[in-house]
């Protein structure tokens, strides 16, 4: 698979399909697929729309002949038209006319699937947490509240921000004062600079945030084929020296945050990477204690 300079969501969704379809969804002819990422990502994506609306799988219709004869019809053309054959133009007073009668009378096709044991009675509620994240955290509700945090790749800066060390930033501590100096080996912050080890914990919205002992994982770039495997390894190292600061211990450290040499070239780049682990996990510190009770982000 080949992403561009930023990954599009539709190959994540793509990978798993219901074994039901998935022999014609990734039919092969003359070796090559016959659907995209995107086709088989948009059936799926409805399949699961259309499991939380109704409780019912979505799948492809009766297989025809034309499939298999040149130039191969796809089973999604015959659900496109059939969508589009319900398509007509609504005025917004008969769109909220509609709205008005049906409002609170909706109800699924079939008796919803029953939820799993950890879900029942209460024992688990799913929270959508909005807005920019940083501000979020702030709330004095969720201080050392979590207990397992996941980072991708595209949201790392909110937390490069919170250690003080993104782009543009003066009081990098990992930065020399020299811009002529060379690091000339880099390993593990709790190797180069151990007395950094929780440098930024107090101000931190993201330590605040996790409880005592909480684990957080961080996505890498190991599979990014559009950077070479010196920036995934220098990326690794950031986010390991943001997590130094704020009092997070990586666990397999050796295969997690690879040594660096300065004049390491690409292939041997390549080959470290190749054993580092898929993901940054980290154990948090201590939990913070709580704020006093006549903080104003209380009030």
């Amino acid at each position: 698979f080949w992403g561009d300079l930023i990954n599009s969501p539709y190959w994540a969704f793509s990978i798993m399909t219901n074994p039901v379809d998935r022999p014609r969804l990734f039919k092969i002819s003359g070796s090559q697929y016959r659907h995209t990422e995107t086709e088989i990502a948009e059936f799926n994506v409805e399949d699961l729309i259309g499991q939380l609306e109704t409780g019912e799988d979505l799948h492809l219709p009766a297989e025809r002949p034309e499939e298999h004869l040149f130039p191969y019809a796809s089973p999604l053309d015959a659900m496109q038209k059939a969508s589009d054959s319900h398509i007509e133009e609504v005025s917004e007073e008969q769109e909220n006319a509609e709205q008005q009668r049906t409002r609170g009378r909706r109800k699924p096709k079939k008796e919803w699937p029953p939820l799993a044991p950890a879900f029942e009675d209460g024992g688990v509620e799913v929270v959508l947490l909005s807005g920019e994240l940083r501000d979020v955290l702030k709330k004095p509700k969720y201080r050392g509240h979590f207990h397992r945090a996941f980072l991708g790749s595209m949201h790392i800066m909110p937390l490069f921000q919170d250690a003080g060390i993104a782009h543009g930033s003066t009081e990098d501590p990992f930065k020399s004062k020299d811009p002529t100096a060379i690091v000339r080996i880099r390993q593990a912050p709790r190797l180069d600079r151990p007395d950094l080890l929780g440098k930024q914990r107090e101000e931190s919205v993201f330590a605040a945030a996790m409880a005592e002992g909480a684990e957080v994982v961080a996505e890498t770039m190991k599979y990014q084929a559009h950077f070479d495997a010196l920036q995934r390894l220098a990326y690794r190292h950031r986010v390991a020296q943001a997590a130094h600061l704020l009092g997070w211990r990586c666990e397999d450290e050796r295969r997690g945050i690879p040594r660096m040499e300065h004049d390491m070239k690409e292939k041997k780049a390549q080959d470290v990477e190749r054993y580092a682990t898929d993901f940054l996990r980290f154990v948090t510190g201590p939990a913070l204690p709580p704020l006093p009770r006549n903080d104003p982000e209380l009030d």
